[in-house]
């Protein structure tokens, strides 16, 4: 297997924030625009963004489950909410489904 270059790592905390609010305005644009499609695609691109920024990072969260609800997407739903919340333990042991 050949090996892979390897990818500059961004360290600038203003580069990255730059981006991830362009990121957010496309994503913007895109639900005004009516094309949940494209809306997504710059979710998950500001989502990678704000990886090492943790507000940003919880806001990216935030407008994905938003944007979860308005498409009454289930899945995603579930998958934007914090863990504990998605599948809730009682003592350890995980509670009986239904």
């Amino acid at each position: 297997m050949p090996s892979l270059p390897k990818q500059p790592r961004p360290i600038d905390r203003q580069t990255i924030r730059q981006a991830w609010t362009s990121e957010l305005a496309a994503a913007h644009q895109a639900q005004t625009a009516g094309d949940p499609a494209i809306e997504w695609d710059h979710l998950e691109r500001a989502h990678i963004l704000s990886q090492p920024l943790a507000i940003a990072h919880i806001r990216t969260h935030v407008a994905m489950l938003s944007h979860g609800i308005r498409h009454r997407d289930r899945h995603e739903i579930a998958g934007q909410l914090p863990s504990p919340l998605r599948r809730p333990r009682l003592r350890g042991r995980s509670l009986p489904a239904g």
